[in-house]
């Protein structure tokens, strides 16, 4: 919802601007209409920050081009809208009930994706394990390995919440995921991770299989940690592995993307 209080910000600060041009009378967009406008507005911003537009100019370009055409769609001049804006915020009792229902059907709009999203995810799931764990209550005293036979040439994610009480001891705590390949070379990434307020926190892992070469099993660890831990406490839930083939129009070899520490190829 952070990309929505952004909308909010630019939609004042160019009333702001407008205010002191000279105003044309026009007929203030109904109440139904105008949540139906903003909600638009915020799914084009979604999406613009969802697929990480660094340039700044081209980022700017392509929200005129999502807002001129929500704003045909609905049969809205720009100016029309601005100043439909400047009314509402004139009578905040409106406007307050007008964000309070663009919030709630965003939610439950993004609700139904990450339901979907989230079904994708376990009808492909290749962990090969239980998908919830509390150490050391479960008998595993410092990690959580495993190993799946694959000979699939493409994307592997391994995604996990994860919860590490105070009492933890562990250090240098990561996840891990790596492909053993036929002629015997490997190739591994890690992500860290951080001890935060006892609560459940997302982490991710993704590894690019190199398309001319043919894997032999992908495996990992849940949780890794230094030599020097005495004593873990965590709790580990929602475990899925799962498998995203190149497309067949565009082979992709991402292994060069390597962030942090890796195990390169022997």
């Amino acid at each position: 919802m952070k990309s929505l209080k952004i909308v909010w910000i630019i939609l004042i600060l160019i009333i702001i601007f407008q205010s002191c041009k000279k105003e044309i009378s026009q007929q203030t967009i109904p109440k139904k209409k105008f949540e139906s406008i903003l909600i638009d507005l915020f799914v084009a911003d979604a999406v613009l920050n969802k697929e990480n537009l660094t340039d700044t100019k081209l980022q700017h370009q392509d929200s005129l081009s999502y807002y001129n055409y929500i704003f045909k769609k609905y049969n809205v001049s720009r100016e029309q809208f601005y100043n439909s804006y400047k009314y509402y915020l004139s009578h905040l009792d409106q406007l307050v009930k007008i964000q309070s229902n663009v919030l709630d059907t965003l939610k439950n709009r993004f609700n139904i994706i990450d339901s979907l999203q989230k079904t994708k995810y376990e009808q492909n799931n290749l962990w090969p394990l239980k998908s919830a764990w509390e150490l050391p209550k479960d008998g595993v005293v410092f990690s959580i390995p495993f190993k799946v036979y694959s000979s699939r040439i493409g994307k592997y994610h391994l995604i996990a919440k994860i919860k590490i009480y105070p009492d933890d001891l562990s250090k240098d705590l990561r996840m891990t995921l790596k492909v053993t390949y036929q002629d015997t070379t490997e190739f591994s990434k890690f992500v860290r991770i951080i001890k935060r307020n006892d609560e459940f926190i997302d982490y991710g892992l993704e590894i690019a299989l190199n398309p001319d070469k043919v894997p032999v099993n992908i495996e990992g660890e849940i949780l890794s940690h230094a030599e020097s831990t005495t004593y873990m406490h965590i709790e580990v839930k929602d475990i899925i592995l799962t498998f995203e083939p190149y497309p067949k129009n565009k082979i992709e070899n991402d292994t060069n993307n390597i962030q942090e520490e890796v195990i390169i190829d022997k």
